[in-house]
């Protein structure tokens, strides 16, 4: 058995966090700034709406949200849980952690408190082969 047959395919979740219509906030740390830049790039050419972020920013300027945000978001994952905790407290419960970006901690969290969680998957990727 490889590696990949481990990954969870997150196959309807990922659709439905695809849906056209559906507004994407892009929260990165100062060393994923590139990244960032790339997937805000790439949901742009494909037709969604765009919100990014930076570590400086405070999660609360977020306008309020509705069951279509979608968060992305690429920092460290010693810092990723306490980002989804502040997320999901203002009712962002569509999240994809980027690879790189996950922990334990954070993918228990998110299956504790019934939030959309996709990870182990790069948003570009799927994005391009949709």
């Amino acid at each position: 058995m490889d590696r990949y047959t481990l990954i969870p395919s997150f196959s309807e979740l990922i659709i439905q966090l695809l849906r056209r219509g559906n507004f994407f906030v892009i929260y990165h740390d100062n060393e994923h700034k590139a990244i960032a830049d790339t997937i805000m790039a790439t949901l742009r050419e494909k037709g969604y709406a765009t919100k990014i972020i930076s570590q400086s920013n405070q999660v609360d300027d977020i306008p309020t949200p509705v069951d279509y945000y979608v968060a992305c978001l690429i920092t460290t994952p010693q810092s990723t849980l306490d980002l989804v905790k502040k997320l999901t407290a203002v009712k962002i419960n569509n999240i994809w952690l980027e690879p790189g970006s996950e922990s334990t901690e954070t993918i228990n969290f998110g299956k504790e408190h019934k939030i959309n969680l996709v990870y182990y998957h790069s948003l570009v990727k799927e994005i391009i082969n949709s």
